[in-house]
């Protein structure tokens, strides 16, 4: 399995984001990014959960926890993100959170 700061890059990459441009969406700096990206630091658990909202994958696969990427059919060979409509119960989650 990946580390956290691997997963990071990769999903980042895949979806030909910039390191500014993924904090942007987020609401943090690119240098924030890049420190996760390079291992120098780690999120917030904030920030692990906007992460997981925007990539729509489990905090576990983003932390490197586990493979699976549960919300959505992840569709490596194509490069792209096949994402299912069974993510009520993240949607509940986020709501009940206020984010």
């Amino acid at each position: 399995m990946q580390e956290f700061k691997d997963r990071l890059k990769e999903l980042r990459e895949e979806r030909g984001l910039s390191m500014k441009e993924l904090g942007l969406k987020i609401g943090v700096s690119d240098a924030a990014v890049c420190k996760w990206e390079n291992g120098v630091s780690e999120p917030k658990i904030t920030y692990v959960l906007r992460l997981a909202k925007f990539f729509e994958c489990s905090t576990d696969f983003l932390l490197g926890v586990t493979d699976e990427y549960l919300f959505a059919d992840y569709k490596k060979s194509e490069g792209e993100l096949g994402v299912r409509r069974d993510m009520q119960g993240a949607d509940l989650f986020f709501e009940k959170c206020g984010k």
